[in-house]
């Protein structure tokens, strides 16, 4: 889950894997709390973030290095 993502990037050193992980799972938590759901353009956004720290985990297995994710964390942090 996010927040096991979120935890274990934090530990590594992967803070903008952990960021966006932080995002996400505040967007659910939020969304479960307030007995609301998240809307579509959100979900999506989360899924194309999903995608880009998938590509950020093969950078790390490749290099040891997470991909720069500062503009994804500035998009998704709108959704706050």
């Amino acid at each position: 889950d996010a927040h096991s993502l979120k935890s274990q990037s934090k530990i590594m050193g992967y803070e903008n894997f952990a960021t966006i992980t932080e995002i996400i799972e505040y967007l659910f938590n939020k969304d479960e709390n307030e007995n609301k759901h998240v809307p579509n353009d959100v979900l999506i956004k989360i899924q194309s973030d999903i995608s880009r720290l998938q590509d950020s985990l093969k950078e790390i297995e490749l290099s040891g290095k997470e991909l720069d994710l500062s503009a994804r964390i500035i998009e998704l942090e709108k959704f706050k």
